[in-house]
């Protein structure tokens, strides 16, 4: 009779439950909406750094006042309950599903798709207020556990705040990475790079000397091409063969054998010879046969270069036997690291393997796609994240928090959220 008499209470009597919670979260994510529609889908406006702090410092003392000082209030003691916490996780976890619906970032989408900030989940309004509304959730229910500091509320505080510190500092900092591009040739010092985010030069704190640019190619395939309609007939890759000195296989009904393979070739006349010149290009000297065995056409086949023209094999007037160029396998840049204290680091700078210097991460992103393995440029990208060292902090805390639940055990773990 009691739980019969608590859910027919009227919504927004005492105590509130998830009805109340859903109400808020619903409340919320329609305030965005329209926040979103009214500024024509152009989403929160950046915020500058002297804004963002106050921002961040005023939520952080509204959650510490309301945590410590006001815990055993009726709201919130609601706020830092489980019926909110499941009303702010499901209200995130329905924009994250709203953003795994849409297409991020699409110039081509629909006008309302735009206005309702569903092409820019993450920087809409919807998004901003129900993650702070969680933020908020998250950070009374671990902060009002600072009183009394018991076992079990260390073990709490560990994992919630760790949890609170992760998505803050991911949320606050998203706007403030910075990502400078330079660029730089062999044997060139450069010092300054380019923020196209600003569309303005950066002096650096170091200068990068670049030594030598080094590119690995896998072998180059073959494919078939339509000759009419000029659509490569690859077929999820089964008619593409990779090439090496003894390839062979079936495309489209027509065998095909490579009788000769230069992985570096120049032309002269109507043939292919090997050289290592500038801008030499890879060929196969090709044979194909048809299905019947009636036709068989022998022929050069190369994917050219800067230098050098492509040329394709004809098979017959529909088809023509062609050479992609070959995939990039490895590039690293051999550079020298130059601080204004007169030190210099040697460096091979590789993708996915950051040097680090002076609080910059520096990566290897490109290089001249024109020149290919020939390239004497390399494209370097400088990346700082000043909020990163927080988000660490909070990931360890959490690292802390579950070996001290795992030593502590699961019954001193509090049942509310």
């Amino acid at each position: 009779m009691i739980q019969q008499k608590r859910y027919n209470n009227p919504i927004w009597s005492n105590p509130w439950r998830y009805r109340e919670s859903f109400f808020i979260v619903a409340g919320l994510l329609l305030c965005g909406f329209a926040l979103e529609w009214a500024s024509g889908g152009t989403g929160v406006p950046e915020f500058t750094n002297l804004s963002l702090n106050i921002a961040a410092g005023l939520l952080v003392i509204f959650i510490f006042t309301a945590g410590i000082f006001f815990r055993k209030q009726v709201f919130i003691l609601w706020l830092s309950g489980i019926h909110a916490a499941i009303g702010a996780v499901t209200g995130i976890t329905f924009m994250a599903l709203l953003m795994g619906l849409t297409m991020q970032h699409d110039g081509y989408a629909s006008g309302w798709v735009v206005q309702l900030g569903l092409s820019h989940v993450t920087s809409s309004w919807p998004y901003l207020l129900i993650l702070v509304y969680l933020l908020v959730v998250l950070g009374i229910a671990a902060t009002k556990r600072i009183i009394p500091l018991s076992t079990k509320n260390v073990t709490y505080i560990l994992n919630h705040l760790g949890l609170w510190i992760v998505i803050f500092s991911a949320t606050f900092g998203a706007t403030k990475v910075e990502r400078l591009e330079m660029k730089v040739k062999e044997g060139e010092i450069e010092w300054q790079a380019f923020d196209k985010k600003n569309n303005v030069w950066v002096e650096m704190p170091v200068a990068i000397r670049l030594n030598d640019f080094v590119l690995e190619q896998y072998a180059p395939k073959l494919g078939i091409v339509d000759n009419i309609i000029g659509k490569i007939l690859h077929e999820n890759g089964k008619n593409v063969m990779l090439v090496d000195s003894v390839a062979s296989g079936n495309m489209l009904g027509w065998d095909i054998r490579v009788l000769t393979y230069l992985d570096q070739s120049g032309k002269a006349g109507e043939a292919y010879y090997l050289n290592n010149e500038t801008g030499a290009a890879p060929a196969v000297k090709a044979e194909a046969i048809s299905e019947n065995k009636s036709d068989t056409v022998v022929g050069w086949v190369s994917c050219g270069s800067f230098n050098h023209s492509y040329e394709a094999l004809k098979i017959n007037d529909q088809l023509s036997l062609i050479m992609f160029y070959p995939e990039p396998k490895k590039f690293l840049s051999k550079i020298d690291i130059l601080t204004p204290e007169g030190e210099t680091t040697a460096v091979e700078l590789e993708v996915n393997k950051p040097a680090k210097v002076k609080g910059w991460e520096i990566y290897q992103v490109g290089y001249d796609d024109q020149l290919g393995r020939w390239s004497d440029t390399s494209v370097i990208e400088f990346v700082r994240d000043p909020w990163l060292p927080f988000v660490y902090t909070g990931i360890f805390m959490m690292i802390a928090g579950a070996i001290t639940l795992f030593w502590s055990g699961r019954n001193n773990t509090p049942t509310d959220l």
